[in-house]
């Protein structure tokens, strides 16, 4: 797998699918300094100091039918039920305060998962991180592995985001818990217009008392669960969980270059784990592709809910793109905390590796 690194920066996953693969290539920039914080050169993401996180509101908004699942296996529905006795949807964190930007210092690597997978988190030896490079929280207790497991038997990670959570101190009533930037034993992942075509897949678990939001005409009000994010100011887009009315449904959507993208499953199954494959064909110009794949605890194959082709998948070929995981949110929450919980991220060059090392199944679509 070829690396570039890239120029230095003026400022410090569903399954998408794309058409046609590209070369498998990812752009590397210099390791961040174990200080924390942005690097001479740029390395660390603008992100960790800048309130230019914040997303435009969407303007519109719909409601799917997420689908009855099939019936589980005896094996998976044992795994799902000890999964369950480990997940706690209660508050189990304190409030702290601001004391400045917490962003980590680079964190370890996480160990080589096969051909063809260049990242794929261990949050059984890895629970500080899981293998990113770092984490934005206030304190461990925000994002930590729990004892439960995802409906492949897999350790996920438990996410709490409380009101005033400000681990970058940015004052932009904005609030998160997130781990950002892949790595693998070289160094950290960013993708360019030299990446190609790469393929991502987690698993995400919203508990019953899931009441994210997303607002219309409220600037104020987003929630995240995934960001692709520049290293300057650009922001290719992530993925949304939440209502946009008041008494709307829970959905999902993709937010790209300039648009949004509603997904033909896109409600929220709560108290349910769905994993989510996303293959990007990353380029600046029009040429670019977006694929992604849904599947509900308890069916066995993936089920294609968007493909979008001949589209810019990035905002400037000047700059690199990182992951991000965890919540993001608006500060407009009414005291609200959230709760929930995802599994194994990868990144990999095919739908077949990155399906088998998030999920360890090759069922396919």
């Amino acid at each position: 797998m070829n690396r570039k690194r890239p120029a230095p920066f003026s400022r410090a996953v569903f399954i998408v699918a794309a058409a046609s693969v590209g070369a498998c290539s990812s752009s590397k920039a210099a390791a961040p300094s174990s200080s924390g914080g942005s690097t001479a050169d740029g390395s660390i993401p603008a992100d960790v100091a800048l309130p230019g996180d914040a997303p435009s509101p969407l303007d519109s908004a719909k409601s799917f039918d997420s689908g009855a699942p099939k019936p589980s296996s005896d094996a998976a529905a044992g795994s799902a039920q000890d999964g369950a006795a480990a997940r706690n949807p209660s508050p189990i964190c304190g409030d702290l305060p601001i004391t400045g930007d917490l962003t980590s210092s680079a964190l370890p690597a996480p160990p080589a998962a096969g051909a063809d997978v260049s990242f794929r988190t261990d949050w059984s030896g890895l629970p500080r991180g899981g293998g990113f490079n770092r984490t934005q929280i206030m304190n461990a207790c925000r994002m930590q592995p729990d004892g439960a497991q995802t409906a492949h038997a897999m350790p996920a990670v438990r996410v709490e985001v409380r009101p005033g959570d400000d681990p970058l101190a940015l004052g932009a009533d904005s609030e998160r818990a997130e781990v950002l930037i892949m790595q693998d034993a070289s160094g950290p992942i960013y993708e360019s217009a030299t990446s190609g075509t790469q393929y991502y897949a987690t698993s995400y678990y919203f508990p019953a008392t899931w009441d994210g939001t997303f607002l219309r005409g409220d600037s104020n009000s987003w929630s995240f669960v995934m960001q692709f994010h520049g290293t300057g100011s650009g922001l290719p887009g992530g993925l949304s969980a939440g209502r946009h009315t008041a008494s709307g449904p829970q959905i999902y959507q993709l937010q790209g270059v300039g648009q949004t993208y509603d997904l033909s499953s896109g409600g929220i199954s709560l108290g349910q784990w769905t994993d989510f494959i996303f293959a990007y064909t990353w380029a600046a110009t029009a040429t670019g592709h977006i694929t992604v794949f849904r599947r509900d605890e308890g069916q066995a194959k993936f089920t294609q809910v968007l493909d979008v082709a001949d589209v810019a998948t990035m905002p400037s070929a000047s700059e690199t793109y990182y992951w991000k995981q965890g919540l993001y949110r608006g500060g407009d929450v009414a005291g609200r905390i959230d709760v929930f919980w995802f599994g194994p991220t990868a990144r990999a060059a095919s739908f077949a590796a990155v399906e088998m090392a998030a999920f360890g199944t090759s069922d396919g679509t």
